[in-house]
């Protein structure tokens, strides 16, 4: 098993264990956006649609800007540092 998997597995497997039940939140949207819409209790449903957007858009920039301090290609043109 590789370094990058085991991490992801033992990521995936604390939130699952610790998190979860601390949190209330769900690791499969859909079993929570599901009841929120037949319910209509729509309060906290907003949350499982912009974390994804948001966490797109925060992640380019950050990958690019580990991308040249770990030494890849030069990205000048990114101006990150």
């Amino acid at each position: 098993m590789t370094s990058r998997r085991f991490c992801a597995e033992a990521f995936g497997t604390f939130w699952l264990v610790f998190a979860g039940p601390i949190t209330g939140a769900s690791m499969n949207p859909a079993r929570s956006l599901a009841p929120a819409i037949v319910s209509m209790q729509l309060g906290s449903v907003w949350i499982y649609l912009v974390a994804p957007i948001a966490g797109a858009v925060a992640s380019v920039p950050l990958w690019r800007c580990m991308r040249r301090s770990a030494g890849g290609e030069t990205l000048e043109s990114e101006g990150c540092g």
